[in-house]
């Protein structure tokens, strides 16, 4: 449990600066049981989809939520929205050169301004002043965020969201999503395997690296999560069969073992989870899993070690490595095939 185990050393040329198209996107397969690995190309998952299984997607849309004002000095400062609170307030990250002290004035424009209330941890409570509501102003004035270690950035807004992306709220984009086009989905579904969706607003904590020595101290960001009726019940429908429930990303992961985390009885899930996963949590609903490759001392890289083994992960990662995959946001791709301690039991 010690943060030092979650650490390995990456090349920058291996951090993907932008999307390249999906044929030449790369499939580590990961078969946690026999402990054997494959390499392929993504577009060739579907030979490895089974019929009858279950693909669950995280559907959550990116909200332009970054937003550039300035002091009354003059300085420039960069507003990160993390929550938003009512039709005027807002909780966000503040990027700015000088330290930023409560009551501080900032505005976007001479109709606009906002003025910091309050500080907790690392996010601010800011309330803006204008005619128009905090969403008009996000659409109006917004950019799309990009993780901090996409240096490149890009004009065209669509690039960092998936193609079946429709309820906004994140300020981040469930990545592992991206590796898939209309044409790739519609082959999966014509195999019979049935597609269905989840959402999970995914904050910047996801971006936070664990910084405790016992990761078990450290402290995830919540985030909001729907899980709806007729979801669950396929998820329960295909359980009952023994067929394989498929998460497309860590965050879809987290919503859904977030059903068991919040209710032994399970309905419907709309609210926040604050689910921390790490090695020695059992497992509920998932049995494989699609996902990226992810930064050293993050909760995605201890998730999957959870999921996958430890030393598998690890391993997986070493040759990622030195097979020269790409990492991140906008890189290649890994799919664990299987995770034996998924099961029923608290789903009946």
């Amino acid at each position: 449990m010690h943060l030092n185990n979650f650490f390995f050393k990456l090349p920058k040329k291996l951090i993907r600066q932008y999307p390249i198209k999906n044929k030449k996107k790369k499939l580590m397969i990961l078969d946690s049981v026999k402990k054997k690995i494959y390499h392929g190309k993504f577009n060739n998952i579907i030979n490895i989809l089974k019929k009858n299984d279950l693909l669950i997607l995280n559907n959550t849309r990116v909200i332009p939520a970054r937003i550039f004002a300035k002091k009354i000095s003059g300085g420039k400062v960069e507003i990160l929205i993390n929550k938003i609170l009512n039709s005027n307030t807002i909780l966000g990250i503040i990027r700015s050169n000088k330290k930023i002290n409560i009551n501080t004035f900032l505005f976007i424009n001479n109709n606009i301004y906002a003025i910091i209330k309050s500080k907790r941890n690392f996010l601010y409570k800011i309330e803006f002043k204008s005619k128009i509501k905090i969403w008009d102003i996000i659409n109006n004035f917004g950019n799309i965020p990009l993780p901090p270690y996409i240096k490149k950035k890009s004009k065209d807004i669509y690039e960092y969201q998936t193609i079946y992306s429709s309820k906004y709220g994140s300020i981040a984009s469930p990545t592992a999503g991206l590796h898939f086009n209309k044409y790739l989905l519609d082959k999966i579904k014509n195999k019979g395997i049935k597609v269905i969706f989840i959402t999970l607003h995914i904050g910047y904590g996801t971006f936070n690296l664990v910084k405790s020595s016992n990761i078990k101290n450290h402290i995830i960001h919540k985030e909001y999560v729907i899980v709806t009726k007729n979801t669950i019940n396929e998820i329960i429908k295909c359980k009952l069969k023994g067929n394989r429930i498929i998460a497309v990303g860590t965050s879809t992961l987290r919503a859904l073992e977030s059903i068991i985390f919040k209710s032994k009885y399970i309905t419907s899930l709309n609210q926040n989870t604050g689910i921390f996963i790490y090695p020695g949590y059992k497992y509920k609903i998932v049995d494989a899993l699609i996902t990226n490759f992810h930064l050293p001392y993050s909760t995605l890289i201890i998730l999957v070690s959870s999921f996958a083994g430890y030393y598998n992960i690890m391993s997986c990662y070493k040759i990622a490595i030195k097979k020269k995959y790409n990492f991140f946001s906008y890189g290649d791709a890994m799919l664990i095939t299987y995770n034996p301690t998924a099961f029923l039991d608290k789903i009946n």
